[in-house]
């Protein structure tokens, strides 16, 4: 059965009336029925059907087809005919078994049983994998490392594949700025573009864009519209569609819609703004990219970004209004430090807990060991971030503890006490660096400023960072 090492109470009973559905976003088309059950009704959001019946027809009936079928929301349903979608079952029902199917899309999974008209919740199965546009399965969690203008400095893709990284994060402001974005559409994608045959997500620029804007046009140049700015000369503005459509592109497998970055010294007031703006764009980037993917095999994962600052309502409003809108992830957005400067478990936990279980849930920007692994123990299952690649040409380098630890400490390798040590950076990892040369040559390296060292050291942080996330993928 689909969800497996699930046993669900009265199944043999109900074997030949009973369907199992997972890993979808539904809701209850008469909200009546099962008022209390499981999250209110406002938080349902679409009705699943068979593979064989796309179309609803009237208020019971329903029209076979032969395509998949798809999900609509629930202020839809009336509306007929309307094209619906949802998950193949273990075999195919009949229109008229429909007529008291309720799911709910929240924490659970539903086992629905026709012939007694009962509706049986079990715990959801949170995704596992990631999967690219080309299939390829990723476990998770799993960190993609910084790769803002296509290139992780003083690395190629091979040596990054060398470290074990599964994939890695674009910026598709900074890519649609040089090279440009028919540059690399000409070669088929930024896969084929930098002979990467891992997995890419590209991120909006929003938070470049927004930075660039307010220090060079002030806050007055973010509009609803989008983003006014001026650079080089030239005036620029940037939009939901030109993000989108930007990013489909560059034929990414998770593409990161347009927000509106809550600044950390924000007030209510202008954080709600950025709230609400943010709900705007995220609104106007699916529909572009629901219109521009309807013929696409296979589409890209799309991922929403919570705004709100420090301030927990207008989280937890962010997130379930992403929620209502529907993406296949949710970003943590904004700034992560609280005001003492440590990470905000707070708005994270907010995040997490109005969450639909089968989202991805994603750290953008989230860096470091210790705050991935609580992270990662609270059920999120992406990151990125610059820090083991900054780190590295800073001289800074990850070691473990011990080989079972996820603790860690850094070596400096410029101090002198270096300079004759013979032993590897570390004696618990199998990186390029570590299996071959000792601390005293890669301190020689770093104090004649010879760029080996910035590779050697990048290939040994990343490969620090692939060994935590499969670890971690245990605890």
């Amino acid at each position: 059965m689909p969800l497996r090492g699930v046993e669900p109470p009265h199944l043999s009973a109900y074997a030949s009336e009973t369907y199992v559905y997972t890993n979808f976003t539904t809701a209850a088309k008469n909200l009546e029925r099962v008022e209390g059950i499981g999250p209110s009704p406002r938080d349902w959001k679409s009705l699943v059907l068979p593979l064989n019946y796309t179309r609803i027809v009237g208020d019971t009936g329903f029209e076979p087809a032969t395509s998949r079928s798809q999900t609509v929301r629930a202020n839809q349903l009336r509306q007929s005919p309307v094209p619906l979608a949802g998950i193949e079952p273990t075999r195919l029902l009949r229109p008229q078994d429909f007529k008291s199917c309720v799911y709910t899309n929240f924490t659970t999974a539903a086992l629905v049983s026709i012939l007694y008209n009962q509706i049986l919740l079990f715990p959801m199965t949170q995704p596992k994998f990631f999967e690219t546009l080309s299939g390829e399965k990723i476990p998770l969690p799993v960190f993609f490392p910084d790769a803002t203008r296509a290139v992780l400095k003083t690395l190629d893709s091979t040596d990054i594949k060398n470290t074990q990284t599964p994939g890695i994060l674009v910026n598709s402001f900074h890519l649609l700025s040089n090279p440009g974005k028919d540059v690399i559409k000409s070669f088929g994608g930024i896969k084929k573009y930098m002979n990467w045959n891992g997995a890419v997500i590209s991120d909006s620029g929003g938070f470049q864009v927004m930075s660039l804007a307010k220090t060079l046009g002030g806050k007055n140049s973010v509009t609803d519209i989008g983003v006014n700015f001026k650079t080089d000369g030239k005036k620029i503005l940037f939009t939901p569609e030109i993000s989108i459509k930007t990013q489909l592109a560059f034929k990414t497998d998770m593409i990161v819609v347009l927000d509106d970055f809550t600044d950390p010294k924000s007030n209510l007031t202008e954080a709600k703004d950025s709230v609400r703006r943010t709900l705007l764009w995220a609104e106007n980037c699916k529909k572009i990219f629901e219109a521009n993917t309807k013929s696409w095999p296979k589409r890209p994962y799309l991922l929403g970004v919570v705004q709100g600052g420090r301030f927990a309502s207008l989280r937890k409003t962010c997130t379930r209004e992403l929620v209502n809108i529907g993406f296949d992830g949710l970003g943590y957005g904004g700034w992560p430090m609280n005001l003492k400067g440590s990470f905000d478990h707070k708005s994270a936990d907010i995040i997490r807990q109005n969450t639909p279980d089968s989202y991805f849930l994603y750290g953008l920007g989230i860096g470091k060991p210790q705050d991935i692994t609580s992270l990662v123990k609270s059920s999120w299952h992406i990151f990125d971030c610059v820090l083991p690649t900054r780190d590295a040409r800073h001289n800074r380098l990850y070691v473990r503890k011990n080989a079972s630890s996820l603790d860690y400490s850094y070596y400096i390798p410029d101090k002198s006490i270096h300079f004759l040590d013979k032993n590897p950076i570390s004696r618990f990892c199998d990186c390029h660096l570590c299996q071959n040369y000792s601390r005293s040559y890669l301190a020689h390296l770093f104090r004649i400023k010879e760029m080996t060292a910035l590779r050697l050291a990048t290939i040994h942080n990343l490969r620090f960072y692939s060994e935590l996330m499969r670890k971690l993928r245990h605890v």
